[in-house]
Order: structure tokens, then sequence, then C-alpha cells
């Protein structure tokens, strides 16, 4: 009985030591925080494109000076000073 308390007690010792397993989950948390800000960034940034893009896509093939108007802009999308 003593010896398995000696072995087990020596085994344990040995996991409390090793931490490189605490590095790997450490990386791997870092590694998913960076991923929810790339598409928290990504979904908040690609409505305002998609709203950008839409609005050219109409103004293609129509009068310059209603598409100014609608990109904010002066004349021919150039900024006014």
């Amino acid at each position: 009985m003593i010896k398995i308390h000696r072995f087990l007690s020596a085994k344990t010792s040995i996991f409390k030591k090793d931490e490189s397993g605490a590095t790997a989950i450490e990386y791997g948390l870092i590694a998913a925080l960076i991923s929810v800000a790339i598409i928290a960034g990504a979904s908040a940034l690609g409505g305002k494109l998609k709203t950008t893009f839409n609005d050219i896509g109409s103004c293609m093939g129509a009068d310059t000076g209603t598409c100014a108007n609608v990109a904010g802009e002066g004349q021919n999308g150039l900024k006014s000073e």
C-alpha cells in the first residue's frame, strides 16, 4: 500500500511541475480572442462596404450630379474645398 502511495505521489508531483500544457492553452485562448476580434471587425465593416458598393453600382450610368450627391462628395466625386 505504501508503494502505491509513493508511486502516485511521485506521478502527481510531476504533473504539478509540468506547465507545458498551460502555455499551449494560453496560446489557444489568445488565438481565439484574436479570431473573435477579426470576425467582429469584418462584420461591422462589411455592412458599410456593402452600402458603399451598392451606391456606386446604382450610380454607374446615372447622371454624375446625382452620384456625387449620393457619395457625399463634390462634383465628379471630388471633395470640394
